[in-house]
This record gives C-alpha cells, structure tokens and sequence, in this order.
C-alpha cells in the first residue's frame, strides 16, 4: 500500500516541480537580460552567440529556481492531497504523516546535493564562459547603421554622411565622407551627388560606389621653413564613378583570453575560494604584525647628548626645568618643525596603511560570502521542503492559486533576510557566516513549527491561548 501512496505523491510533486522550475528559471532570466539589455542588443551579434548568452543565463538561475520550486511543489502536492482528504484517509488507516514525508523528504536531499554541485561545478564553468563572452560583446561597436542627414563615425579612420537614404535600398545620395585615416584632420573630403551601398559576402567589407563627385584634399608643404612662406597644396579631383572600400573587421566579436578571468570569485569552486581564504587571511595577519615595526621609522628622537646643553657649574647642580627650555628659539623652532613633520609623516603612513588593511578585510569578506553562498543557497532546498510540505498539509489549497501566493511569500522573505544578511557581513556588521546564514537561521523554526503543527494536527494559530495571553 505504501509503496502505491509514494508513487502517488511522487507523480503529484514531480510536475509541479517541473512546471514551476521552468517559469521560476524564466522569471529569473529576466533580471540579466534586463540589466546587460544595452551591451547586449543592437551589437548584431549572431544567433549562436545570443544563444550562448542566454544559455549561460539560464545555468545561473538554477540555484535560485529550485529552492522556490521545490517549495512550491511540496505545497501544491500535499495541499491537493489535504483539499480531496486523502491525508485524513491515509491517517485514518496508520500511516503517519511522517511516513508520507519520506518520498519528497529523499528527493528534498537529492536536488539539495544537485543544487550544490550546480553551485560549485557547474556554475563557475559557465560564469567563466558568460562573462568572458560578455565582456568580449561589450567590447564590440553597435551594428552599423548610417542613418539619413546624419554623421557615423563608427568605421575607423572615415566619417561618412548621407542626405538620402531608404532603409530598403542600397541607392543614396548626396554623400559627403571625411578621411581621417592618416590622422591629418580634415583634409581629404570626398562629395558625390549618388552611389551606392552593400556588403560584401561575411560582412568583412563595406563596399561604396560612387557617382558625379570631387575629392578635395590638402597635402601638405614640401620644404618650406614655416606654414607661412608655403602653404599646403590644395588638389581637386572630379570623378564620373569611384569605389570605396571599407573593413568592417572591427565589427566582430574579438575573443578575449578567459584565462584572464579565471582568478574572479564567482569563477571559483569550493575548494578554491577556501585556499584563497587561507592566503588572504595569513596576508593579513603579516599585514597587521608588520605595522607596529614599519611605523617605528617615523617615531625618531634628536641624536647625541643632551646634556652639553646643560650650564657648566659644578657637580652639584640640579635642573628642575623643562629640557626644552635649554635649547634658543631658533633651535626651539627648529624641533617644533621637524616634530610636526614626523607626526603628519606618521599620520599620512598610519591613513594608507589603514586604508590597504581595510581593503584587504573587505576582499577577504566577499570571498567568504562568495564561499558561504554556495552552501545556503543548497540548505535552502531543506528549508523550503520543511516549510512547503506541512504548510500544504496545514492550509488544505491545491492547485496554482493559494500555493503560489505563500510559496511566493516565504520565498521573498527568504531572499529578503538574505539579502539583508548579505549586506551586513559585506560592511562587517555581521560576520560573514552570521550574515549569510542569517535567512537560514530565521526561517529554520517557522519550518519546524509548521512540521510540528503538521504532524500533530494542531492549529496553525492557537486563539484560545492568544486571548487568555492578551487578557493576562
């Protein structure tokens, strides 16, 4: 019998679960695609490299989506078992709720394994991949597109204006273009009354034909003393037809090296950032254990014997005065000054070498968040099962109506006190394990209090004990 009950709740978690993966991984999507929308679109990038993008994207948003998912499934599943009253039959027959627990339960622990070989494999490999690549798009000049009565100045060395110009039509007319490929300013200029405009095949080269037009240029003086006694040469050249070749080389996506971003945090494993975690911290330690013998330079004292300047009397005699008071003004403004100067010497050196600690703690604390991220964001898979089954079981809703509402709910508290946590180990409020687990820790009793209400078929609320509280 138990055994027809887990194939029951596996087949009633396993879509919803895969339904909500795939709008929460879309969803998600949405936020880089969003935000690198300028760097990305309008570039003329090719399908295989917008696919590429997208695809990295996707793995990225894995981690996020199926915690939300499986909290979503676990309420779906047992809120539709809760709303037929299969659970108060299942009950009624022996079996406890627990027992009903142990099929989502073991699945729960197996995408929290995925989660954290996604987070700490998978992931990396693809920040690598995306943002090399992204970096590289960035990089590239927007798609060319000459526009009616308007300067573009995207091809190297050449600044090409057209009057008329039918975005369906290669023909245009009334061309002015500059040449400044041989970085002399503005003095070849070529004007023609129409031409024409195409690619050539694999988009290399803009060819230009032009028709009825003069080239104006101004060479430069040959063996003059001064611009003044020869000035340059002005030539004029008129042309029936001329061709123009331009390299649009520059156009392309030039790959970078992604050795060059391998040493980012978000492209390390676990066992990486916690090497880099060792370094870090025994660089600082030596950082602040060599402060102490770097700022004893500038704590110097007047060299010699001080006492020559002591009154030559018989050995008899005492000085009960200040030292200062010995030496004469000039020699008394003189110590003032070289005094002042070691003080702000010291000071000056104390502010930068305060300023490279306090970098070097903030470094450190983000590849400790980086490291302990890729722990809760696994943790969070439990945590979403312990609150999403019971609650299911609890609220008695199947379907996409008020399942969604309280998963969406608990999933943006969660992320929420993340968030918040975050941030507070990032300006060392918190430590960074306090911080990171901050959401964690919170929400951990919520789902152990749903578990005990579930399993004890308590309610959720109890008023009775609420009003003899309140009434004292």
């Amino acid at each position: 019998m138990l055994k027809r009950v887990y194939i029951l709740i596996l087949k009633s978690f396993l879509w919803p679960f895969i339904s909500t993966f795939a709008v929460a991984v879309f969803i998600l999507l949405m936020i880089p695609l969003i935000k690198y929308a300028d760097d990305i679109f309008g570039k003329g990038l090719d399908y295989w490299v917008m696919a590429r993008l997208i695809f990295y994207f996707c793995i990225q948003t894995t981690a996020g989506a199926i915690p939300l998912a499986i909290l979503l499934a676990n309420l779906m599943t047992f809120g539709n078992l809760g709303e037929k009253n299969e659970l108060t039959a299942l009950k009624s027959v022996g079996v406890s709720f627990q027992k009903l627990l142990i099929p989502v339960f073991i699945i729960s622990i197996f995408l929290t394994w995925v989660t954290f070989q996604v987070n700490n494999k998978i992931i990396p490999y693809c920040n690598l991949k995306l943002y090399s690549l992204l970096y590289d798009v960035k990089q590239m000049k927007p798609a060319m597109e000459i526009k009616s009565g308007v300067f573009y100045n995207a091809i190297d060395g050449y600044s090409i204006r057209v009057i008329k110009k039918k975005p369906s039509d290669d023909k245009i007319k009334q061309i002015m273009i500059y040449n400044h490929s041989d970085f002399r300013g503005n003095n070849d200029v070529i004007l023609a009354d129409s031409g024409v405009m195409y690619k050539l095949p694999e988009y290399q080269y803009l060819k230009v034909v032009l028709f009825n037009g003069v080239v104006y240029s101004e060479l430069p003086k040959k063996g003059g003393r001064s611009s003044m006694e020869k000035p340059n040469e002005f030539v004029r050249t008129w042309f029936e037809k001329c061709e123009l070749m331009f390299d649009l080389s520059s156009f392309n996506l030039q790959r970078t090296k992604e050795e060059l971003f391998a040493g980012n945090k978000s492209m390390l494993n676990v066992a990486q950032l916690s090497d880099t975690l060792g370094k870090m911290s025994a660089n600082l330690l030596n950082q602040r254990n060599n402060y102490p013998g770097q700022i004893k330079v500038y704590y110097r004292f007047l060299p010699g014997d001080t006492s020559t300047h002591l009154p030559k009397t018989d050995s008899n005699f005492s000085y009960k005065g200040s030292l200062f008071g010995l030496f004469s003004p000039d020699e008394q403004r003189q110590i003032i000054k070289n005094a002042l100067a070691q003080v702000r010497s010291a000071q000056s050196f104390t502010s930068v070498y305060g300023k490279i600690i306090s970098q070097q703690e903030k470094d450190f604390r983000k590849i400790g968040i980086e490291y302990h991220f890729k722990y809760t964001m696994s943790v969070a898979c439990i945590l979403m099962f312990l609150i999403g089954a019971p609650l299911g079981a609890i609220v008695k809703k199947g379907g996409f109506g008020v399942p969604v509402i309280i998963s969406m709910f608990f999933y943006i508290l969660y992320y929420v006190l993340s968030i918040m946590g975050k941030k507070w180990a990032q300006e060392a409020i918190y430590t960074v394990p306090s911080g990171m687990w901050f959401g964690s820790i919170l929400l951990l009793p919520i789902g152990l209090y749903f578990l005990y209400v579930a399993m004890n078929d308590r309610p959720l609320v109890n008023w009775t004990f609420l009003k003899k509280l309140f009434k004292g």
